[in-house]
């Protein structure tokens, strides 16, 4: 009898002596047990505590779906709306141990699903880029533009194709003006080309540049055979508002690099 009694006040003991819980039954008493919960914890995680939480009560709106429908995203909203109902909601009942495994668990879900977002803006952005790679300058040149009663000045001249799929607005060209048997060119530049009203795809434009009358394009010593080249370096799309554009930043690839190391490819 004496041994069975025993049992049963170590057994009280140990649901007494558990992990303390959050309670939400009222304000004051989840101030209080979330301090239990966090002091119940090691030194080291008692840091990563006050993040979960967060990342607990943010868990809802976060983890929805890239095509959730607005009426599911208002769903969202008003209940992140009332921070504290929320928050009774999501951690009541949990130990301290509880929510960091659970703020893990969503944080690896969040961080998977942006690795598959930059892969997939990686994919479009490269696609993108090979499309306006199909944009050339056909030819190219350099004269003098003499008309009666204005003084003489310089022209750069292009002739511009778009073989890709997307009007163009603009090509910006690194340009240089060299003579042949001399090794260092009149002029290296980068030049922006405006083709006003677009060019269509398979259309074919000639567009001409007059260089500000300040710049380097004036000197006086370029001779007139000087010849000019140019290599395409950036080209900007004609957009429907409200399109997205894929470019994929040097932020984006160390990122990606991060959570593939992370998580693998």
């Amino acid at each position: 009898m004496k041994l069975r009694i025993l049992f049963f006040c170590v057994v009280l003991c140990g649901l007494a002596c558990g992990p303390a819980r959050v309670d939400t039954s009222t304000d004051k008493t989840m101030k209080a047990t979330l301090k239990e919960a966090k002091e119940s914890l090691p030194k080291d995680k008692q840091k990563q505590f006050d993040r979960a939480v967060e990342i607990l009560t943010d868990a809802e709106m976060n983890l929805l779906p890239d095509n959730a429908t607005e009426a599911t995203m208002m769903v969202a909203l008003k209940k992140r709306a009332n921070v504290n109902e929320h928050m009774k909601t999501v951690l009541d009942g949990k130990s301290g141990e509880e929510i960091l495994t659970e703020a893990r668990r969503i944080t690896e879900k969040l961080e998977r699903r942006q690795m598959e977002r930059l892969r997939t803006l990686k994919k479009k952005a490269q696609e993108r880029l090979d499309d306006l790679a199909k944009v050339e300058i056909l030819n190219c040149r350099y004269y003098i533009e003499k008309k009666r009663y204005q003084i003489a000045r310089p022209v750069l001249e292009f002739f511009v194709k778009n073989g890709s799929s997307r009007p163009v607005d603009s090509i910006t060209v690194s340009a240089i003006l060299g003579t042949p048997g001399r090794e260092l060119p009149w002029i290296k530049d980068d030049v922006k080309i405006y083709v006003f009203g677009g060019l269509v795809q398979g259309g074919q434009r000639k567009c001409e540049i007059r260089p500000n009358a300040f710049s380097g394009w004036w000197d006086k010593s370029i001779p007139k055979n000087a010849t000019l080249t140019a290599a395409i370096k950036t080209v900007d799309e004609i957009r429907p508002p409200g399109s997205p554009i894929y470019v994929f930043t040097e932020k984006d690839e160390n990122h990606l690099k991060e959570l593939e190391a992370k998580y693998g490819k």
